[in-house]
């Protein structure tokens, strides 16, 4: 019995980080998705690009999602007492930490087409795509249209990262 609990509660965990991440598997899903998406439909879901460039017969889109966030952490205190049954006092202050995340998604379009869509910034250092999400979440849904798929089928491809 003893060995039981701790199983089903690693068991729990594990389930419930397995779906936490719904929006990092949508940019996973949405990187295979978007292959062979013209520009106008990207430009319609994604909207203007923040840098545009063109080298190689290839043209560049850029956007970036930024996401600010902050976490409470445990507290500072002072605080006196005078002893025995005497009175006392204390204090504590939060601390904060606050950061900023980004997630840079560049499209990479061959004859007007998407050709590859990268993620970088913070989403590639952290292994965190759904940070990417902002900006590919539209999408997703305007290239499963494309395929002739229901929104929210899987795309060939999609689950190797």
């Amino acid at each position: 019995m003893k060995l039981v609990v701790p199983l089903l509660l690693a068991a729990s965990a594990l389930s419930l980080a397995a779906c936490a991440d719904t929006a990092g598997q949508g940019a996973i899903e949405a990187k295979h998705a978007m292959i062979g998406m013209p520009k106008a439909e990207l430009l319609a879901c994604a909207g203007a690009p923040e840098r545009q460039a063109v080298a190689d017969g290839k043209e560049f889109l850029t956007y970036t999602a930024h996401r600010a966030e902050s976490r409470g952490g445990p507290g500072f205190g002072v605080g006196g007492w005078s002893g025995g049954w005497g009175y006392g006092g204390y204090y504590a202050a939060p601390a904060y930490d606050t950061y900023s995340r980004s997630c840079t998604a560049t499209f990479v379009l061959v004859n007007g087409r998407v050709g590859q869509v990268t993620y970088g910034g913070d989403a590639s250092l952290g292994a965190q795509p759904g940070l990417c999400w902002p900006v590919v979440g539209n999408c997703l849904a305007a290239a499963q249209r494309l395929r002739g798929l229901q929104p929210g089928a899987a795309v060939s491809g999609a689950a190797g990262g």
